[in-house]
């Protein structure tokens, strides 16, 4: 990951961590994720580590106050987000707790900060990468047009996501066939032969008159297709991470170590998770950043912005799940349905992003397709 500071020593922050939808591990079980439970509901793949910061260690707003306002059920004994909302992403717009929670928020002088991981995405977008940089090395890509390398290079890995969402049985099939992602030495060609037969597939009229997918999307599976002619004889996926067979990633901590030392001059106070901690320690001594790195893990009973912390990881994983799950045109009609309570809750959703953009645009990060950003731009934004 990029070596990157987003804090100084006299520009920092305290900042308050929770996470929602740590599936401590994603893997292949043939041609589904292990996370695939339940035959009738989609399973969420972002990852959220998410919460509220203040500046430069200095907060007056009072969340203690604040929870007693909510009013919470004389047996909690903490605050949770499913507490004050329940349900999809809809539901959760309805409750009057998140209202309050997110008029405080915007109030007060704290800002949120979350990291959107959608795991799919990350598992598979290598092979693009590898491609990508194959055909660099071999001047097969003119950029001409003022298109540039980086959009090209998304488009496609937003082409491939597409075809996993489609076909996702069969192209997990393949990639456990081939023992993705630690492919043996002399497969390559033939797993990007076979994703590049399953596009085709995908592409013949019979097909398109049972899926009916879209124009653009058709689009860009033939651009992909093109890219992958072109690499019929590619030696090695070279930046294929080389984990063990169907283990697609094998754990979070990566994740709270890159968000945590980009902010290398603020504190950062976790939610008690005992295998972030653990693999935390093991680095210690190793890692020089990390070494250095002011946090530590508490247990959120001790901590009300811990607790808020949960409200917000919670709420933004049921926003980027609904917005994953969900085509474009299906969010802006289910946004215009949405009644005078979701209106405003959204409204203020978005106020609040701007507010925490506004003070620091990495505090907010997001590792998701094109698609997904331009569903984000025009759902909360237009």
């Amino acid at each position: 990951m990029i070596n990157e500071v987003f804090d100084t020593e006299d520009e920092n922050y305290t900042l308050f961590y929770d996470e929602s939808n740590n599936v401590r591990v994603l893997s292949l079980f043939d041609d589904q994720y292990n996370i695939d439970k339940d035959k009738n509901q989609i399973a969420s793949v972002n990852f959220i580590l998410a919460g509220i910061a203040y500046r430069n260690n200095c907060v007056e707003s009072d969340a203690e106050n604040l929870v007693k306002k909510l009013k919470l059920q004389p047996t909690a004994k903490e605050l949770k987000f499913n507490q004050v909302a329940k349900g999809s992403f809809e539901k959760v717009l309805c409750s009057q707790k998140i209202q309050m929670i997110l008029k405080w928020l915007l109030e007060s002088d704290f800002y949120i900060h979350y990291f959107n991981l959608n795991m799919e995405y990350w598992a598979f977008i290598d092979i693009i990468d590898d491609v990508f940089s194959y055909l660099i090395e071999r001047n097969e890509l003119q950029f001409n047009n003022g298109i540039h390398p980086r959009y090209y290079l998304d488009y496609h890995k937003d082409a491939l996501y597409k075809l996993i969402r489609l076909d996702k049985s069969k192209f997990l099939s393949l990639m456990s066939k081939f023992n993705y992602p630690n492919l043996k030495p002399g497969f390559e060609k033939k797993l990007i032969r076979e994703v590049n037969k399953l596009l085709k597939e995908n592409l013949r009229h019979s097909s398109i008159s049972k899926t009916n997918i879209s124009k653009e999307t058709q689009m860009a599976f033939r651009s992909l297709s093109e890219m992958f002619d072109l690499c019929k004889n590619i030696p090695s996926l070279e930046l294929t991470y080389n984990l063990d067979k169907d283990l697609l990633i094998d754990g979070f901590s990566v994740f709270y170590n890159d968000r945590s030392t980009k902010f290398k001059h603020s504190q950062h106070v976790f939610d008690d998770e005992n295998t972030i901690e653990d693999d935390f320690n093991k680095l210690l001594g190793h890692d020089k950043k990390l070494s250095e790195l002011d946090y530590k893990f508490i247990d959120s009973k001790d901590s009300v912005h811990v607790q808020l912390s949960d409200v917000v990881a919670g709420l933004f994983n049921k926003y980027f799940t609904f917005i994953d799950q969900n085509i474009l045109e299906d969010i802006i009609e289910i946004k215009n349905n949405f009644n005078a309570l979701q209106k405003k809750n959204v409204e203020l959703l978005k106020e609040l992003i701007n507010k925490s953009d506004t003070e620091c645009p990495h505090l907010l990060f997001y590792v998701m397709t094109m698609s997904e950003h331009e569903k984000h731009r025009k759902f909360m934004f237009d």
